[in-house]
């Protein structure tokens, strides 16, 4: 990719983006194409309750053939397509991309049609822990762009003691703007929304106060290095600079920013649920 022109906005550490995420941050050629280069769909450390150990030699073994430009390739299989989608909807974004994802279930359930085996859907749903994702993806895009869910795949889906609520929120946040939705991170979300001092002082201890792997992974540091806790000050100082002023914000109630990490935080809660 660098050889033919991409760029990336942020360099890679294969040893952290190994540990943290599930793909590399975007190449981009000329401002005009993206790419992103995965070696899973699913991230390997997450606060939801989604299986981190989804093995890609399971997805490669269903795998179907594609043709990209003037290029013969390999895609995943419907069934893997559309769970995919799915999860990047739910889990990932947090209804947070607009239409767009809702058009893509619709116009992929339409293209393969008779031919989608939902009962490979539901049990792979259920199997990697992504019910609740599948569920309320499949439903907003049936009930906003008309996608050809069955109900029978819904009812299965659908936990238990449904909160119509969660629809509601989910609903709402893809119709608001995608910068503002952007701009508050799921942790302070949860610091918003959460009750009572203890629980937001927790928030913020295990928002600073990382693991030690992971603050080792993160900034590059040894565990045994004496400098090691400095560390915690350097996360300190970025959580500081990066999120104060929204922060702030939001203790104040902004009356534009407060309903969107409302929302935010219900969804984050749900979709953790087992």
């Amino acid at each position: 990719l660098e050889t033919l022109g991409y760029k990336q906005k942020t360099s890679y550490r294969p040893e952290v983006d190994l540990q943290f995420t599930h793909h590399l941050s975007a190449f981009t050629h000329l401002q005009q194409s993206t790419v992103e280069l995965h070696w899973t769909i699913a991230r390997p450390s997450s606060s939801y309750s989604i299986d981190p150990g989804i093995d890609p030699n399971e997805l490669w073994a269903r795998a179907m053939p594609a043709r990209i430009g003037h290029v013969d390739a390999l895609g995943l299989s419907a069934e893997d397509l559309l769970l995919h989608l799915c999860l990047h909807a739910s889990y990932h974004h947090r209804f947070e991309f607009g239409l767009r994802p809702s058009c893509d279930i619709a116009e992929t359930i339409l293209r393969f049609g008779d031919t989608l085996a939902w009962p490979q859907i539901v049990e792979r749903a259920c199997r990697w822990r992504w019910a609740r994702g599948t569920y309320l993806a499949l439903r907003l895009a049936r009930e906003l762009v008309g996608a050809a869910v069955p109900d029978e795949v819904l009812q299965q889906l659908q936990p238990m003691s449904f909160d119509e609520t969660i629809v509601v929120a989910a609903r709402s946040q893809i119709f608001t703007d995608r910068r503002l939705a952007y701009a508050i991170s799921p942790k302070l979300a949860r610091l918003r929304e959460s009750s009572g001092l203890s629980a937001k002082m927790r928030e913020l201890w295990h928002s600073v106060f990382l693991p030690r792997t992971d603050m080792a992974g993160r900034y590059g540091v040894s565990l045994t290095s004496p400098l090691f806790y400095l560390y915690f000050l350097v996360r300190l100082r970025a959580l500081f600079s990066t999120y104060a002023r929204m922060a702030f914000r939001l203790w104040r109630r902004d009356p534009k920013l407060s309903p969107v990490a409302q929302r935010k935080a219900i969804l984050l809660n749900w979709l953790s649920e087992k």
